[in-house]
């Protein structure tokens, strides 16, 4: 019996490159609101974190603007958030094998669901997936573990049996509060989400280099 019956994946980072969609959203709303260009850099920082949120804490906006602006990026997002868009290293193999081993697979995003529905559609990765999440009303984001715990209840599958692959800080304090493993993939490092350093504070219970190494890792 394999030690997982769950394995639930972020998506920003740790299954794709998408900064490419995500920077065309961000600059098209920061033109629509007459607001300064950011860095590419800037952008990429804060992938991972909910749009909402960056406009509010990042920018000089209220907060009405801030929602007003969320719901252009989302309108942008899911007519051009594929763009560019790359699978990174191993991710479909992993997922594959992951599912090959009868091992249940989830995911849990902070970006917003109907963009998370989206680029799955779009990189046909939708169909690796026994639930597919991304950040609605119904859930808080993480680091608060609401969307891991509701992928477990709804597939059944405990805590105790349950791990979370992430490339970001953030995801790693999410599967402590649900209660699960925590696997760090340092592929966020590359892509200026994150940086080693940080990645090794958060603990994780296990670190990975890309994904091609997860199935070996979970000893399947």
């Amino acid at each position: 019996m394999n030690r997982f019956g769950l394995v639930v994946f972020d998506l920003d980072g740790t299954l794709v490159d998408n900064r490419a969609g995500i920077k065309v959203a961000f600059d098209a709303t920061l033109d629509k609101f007459g607001l300064p260009r950011m860095s590419d850099m800037d952008i990429y920082a804060g992938i991972g974190k909910p749009i909402l949120e960056r406009f509010e804490t990042e920018l000089p906006v209220s907060r009405d603007t801030a929602l007003e602006m969320t719901d252009y990026f989302r309108s942008v997002y899911l007519s051009k958030g594929h763009t560019g868009v790359a699978l990174l290293d191993g991710a479909e193999e992993a997922l594959r094998r992951i599912r090959g081993a009868g091992i249940k697979t989830g995911l849990a995003t902070t970006k917003g669901n109907n963009g998370t529905q989206m680029l799955l559609r779009e990189t046909g990765l939708d169909r690796y997936f026994d639930l597919a999440l991304g950040l609605t009303k119904e859930f808080r984001p993480k680091p608060y573990p609401d969307m891991i715990e509701h992928v477990m209840d709804r597939l059944g599958v405990p805590k105790e049996r349950t791990a979370y692959v992430g490339d970001t800080p953030i995801d790693m304090a999410a599967a402590r509060n649900a209660g699960v493993f925590p696997i760090a993939v340092k592929t966020g490092i590359a892509l200026g989400i994150t940086d080693l350093e940080e990645l090794e504070e958060s603990k994780p219970g296990m670190m990975i280099g890309t994904l091609r190494e997860l199935p070996g890792a979970l000893g399947i």
